[in-house]
């Protein structure tokens, strides 16, 4: 399954965040990944940086509980998926502006190509 995955570099780094807090008002490239290929950047600020990753976190949690639990048939798992995805888009989309969120779907979405698995 395709899973559009919003990689922050700055998530990657020490973790002492703080030391790499930028100024306030000021913003840094985070690197947008679509199925472990870096497909492009969004300007945005350290908040907005801390609550991607910390939304991205929690998504993944969520997401590897539900694969590992046994008792699910493929519809209840598909479908708890698709719902894990919706929550996880509602919350990109209330952190983002609304242009860095349409600049997101569109690099995403391009990032994917034709939907096709290789």
């Amino acid at each position: 399954m395709r899973t559009v995955l919003l990689f922050l570099a700055f998530a990657l780094l020490a973790p002492c965040a703080v030391a790499q807090s930028l100024p306030p008002g000021e913003k840094e490239t985070a690197y947008i990944m679509v199925n472990d290929s870096l497909v492009g950047g969004l300007v945005l600020d350290t908040i907005q940086r801390r609550q991607l990753a910390e939304g991205e976190r929690r998504y993944q949690q969520s997401y590897d509980a539900v694969l590992a639990n046994d008792t699910l048939g493929e519809d209840a798992v598909r479908m708890r998926l698709q719902e894990l995805a919706t929550r996880r888009d509602a919350e990109i989309q209330r952190v983002m502006t609304k242009d860095q969120y349409a600049e997101w779907q569109r690099i995403t979405k391009e990032g994917q190509g034709d939907g096709k698995e290789p």
